[in-house]
């Protein structure tokens, strides 16, 4: 929900359905609309949030945000539902610390509030100011793809090196693990499973990566066809998430495995098959030896099958034939011949 005049406890949405899904406790105050210009500042895990995080490190965010224009007007709310993750605060004035923005999980969906309907000042002041608007861009698109639950914005996502493997290559495993504010969880617990081609189960243990919040893995594959791992990732009796890799195994295709020509293997199978090899640059000098060479030589083949039609038995020869002799015919007595 966004914020407005008609929004939040001013929209009259107390005691019913949709105050349950909100991650902002209504005051039921009917306080108003604050008009007054004020600046969202970031939570700490609002750093961290796939929602508001507009750079690779927390730094360079904050100072993004620090230069977004002002917002002028929000819903005033004094704090968040339990369990619902503050983003954004007001960051000046007299009302510091207000939520401006929310999230929560609500069964297996997710719900956002933004405290104000000026939103669209971010965009068209930008502009205006010629500083261009793709962070306001990029905030509108990653609050649109965390809502609808992105699989790249999972909380729990396992990677191997590779996509294929050959039987008995080593295979390492990586698993990202974030919390419900999407901050790292380097205390998780994994459970890791893998189950082989022939439905065996095989329980891994995933060890601290060089990155907070990331854990590794490594087996060995020995048997060809298709293997699936999967990862539950818990913090005390919080259960974070889970996913699910699927990779084959399927014996070398050395030969698809490079289109650049192998020069030895080709020389070997000329020498092998009684011809001769040479390099695209070294045809138009050997093209006349390798000529004579081939017109001196005495050439040997053999009849590997053999067939033959009876000519009478073809319909499509004989229907030719007569017609042949019928047009010999019709020319003739043309010309007056006997």
């Amino acid at each position: 929900m966004f914020g407005g005049d008609q929004s939040f406890d001013l929209g009259g949405y107390a005691n019913t359905p949709i105050e349950e899904i909100l991650p902002i406790t209504l005051e039921r105050t009917r306080q108003g609309y604050v008009h007054t210009s004020v600046r969202m500042g970031l939570t700490p895990e609002g750093l961290q949030h796939p929602i508001t995080k507009l750079a690779p490190d927390a730094e360079e965010t904050k100072r993004i945000w620090e230069e977004m224009p002002p917002l002028r007007g929000f819903n005033r709310a004094r704090r968040p539902k339990p369990g619902a993750v503050t983003l954004g605060v007001t960051a000046d004035g007299p009302y510091g610390d207000l939520p401006l923005l929310a999230t929560m999980q609500y069964g297996e969906g997710r719900t956002l509030g933004f405290l104000s309907d000026q939103l669209w000042r971010w965009n068209f002041e930008l502009v205006g100011a010629k500083k261009g608007n793709h962070h306001y861009l990029n905030m509108v698109r990653q609050m649109a793809r965390w809502l609808v639950k992105e699989p790249d914005l999972r909380p729990v996502q396992l990677f191997s090196d590779k996509d294929t493997y050959q039987p008995g290559d080593p295979v390492a495993l990586r698993v990202k693990v974030l919390d419900h504010d999407f901050s790292p969880a380097p205390e998780a617990a994994l459970n890791l499973m893998i189950k082989d081609p022939q439905g065996q189960t095989l329980r891994v243990n995933a060890l601290p990566g060089s990155e907070p919040g990331e854990f590794q893995a490594a087996f060995r594959a020995e048997q060809e066809g298709a293997f699936r791992v999967e990862v539950e990732a818990r913090l005390g009796d919080k259960h974070l998430g889970e996913d699910v890799l699927i990779f084959d195994v399927t014996p070398s295709t050395a030969e698809f495995a490079s289109g650049a020509p192998d020069h030895e293997t080709l020389r070997q199978l000329a020498e092998r098959s009684g011809g001769r090899f040479f390099r695209p640059s070294e045809v138009d000098a050997h093209f006349g030896t390798l000529l004579r060479d081939i017109l001196k030589r005495d050439l040997q083949y053999k009849i590997i099958e053999e067939r033959s039609w009876h000519l009478r038995h073809t319909s499509s020869a004989f229907i030719l034939l007569v017609l042949l002799f019928g047009a010999e015919w019709f020319i003739r007595r043309r010309a007056g011949l006997a």
